[in-house]
């Protein structure tokens, strides 16, 4: 992709704000991903922003029970982040080849890159969606959705129809980073 950075090692995110949000996934998934490839399980957390002081940090790491899932804990009160924060991220490993894999439910297909779940959840929450592969490549989704808050509440707005049917969410844009993360391998 022209003008992406690819080329010249300079960073993609188009803002401060989203080069501050990329540059912390990055630290967490890079502190997590050769364990997580090492035990075979997905690991993850939502990521932060302090209203206060716009400090941007990772609730406590999650370990998938599962191969090849991980509740980093989106569906909590305000997406897992403690009163005073906004939600802005998750991150997530996937410590897997693609392919054809035993699951808790029989075999099941491991993508490569974002799953249409992982891509569902980031839709579903209103939050950018990352991800850790075991190549230490690393993903950006930036969901197209508009989310409304307040005081206790957060939601993201459904798109309807003149007649107010839903209308199926746009999917977002996915980025893929010019730096690799440590494997442990």
């Amino acid at each position: 992709m022209p003008d992406d950075g690819a080329d010249t090692g300079q960073h993609k995110s188009t803002t401060v704000a989203f080069a501050r949000l990329d540059e912390t996934a990055r630290d967490e998934l890079a502190k997590v991903l050769p364990g997580s490839i090492k035990s075979e399980l997905e690991k993850g957390a939502v990521l932060c922003r302090d209203d206060r002081t716009q400090q941007i940090f990772p609730t406590p790491l999650r370990t998938g029970e599962a191969k090849h899932s991980v509740d980093v804990g989106l569906r909590e009160p305000n997406c897992g982040c403690p009163s005073g924060s906004t939600p802005l991220a998750y991150y997530h490993t996937h410590p897997s080849p693609p392919g054809e894999v035993a699951g808790s439910d029989g075999l099941m297909h491991v993508a490569e890159g974002f799953s249409d779940e992982d891509l569902d959840v980031s839709d579903q929450f209103g939050v950018v969606g990352y991800v850790g592969q075991r190549d230490g490549t690393m993903l950006a989704y930036v969901p197209k959705v508009e989310v409304v808050s307040g005081e206790g509440y957060r939601a993201v707005v459904q798109p309807t129809d003149a007649e107010g049917r839903a209308l199926k969410i746009a999917r977002g844009e996915i980025k893929r980073f010019n730096w690799k993360l440590p494997t442990g391998r």
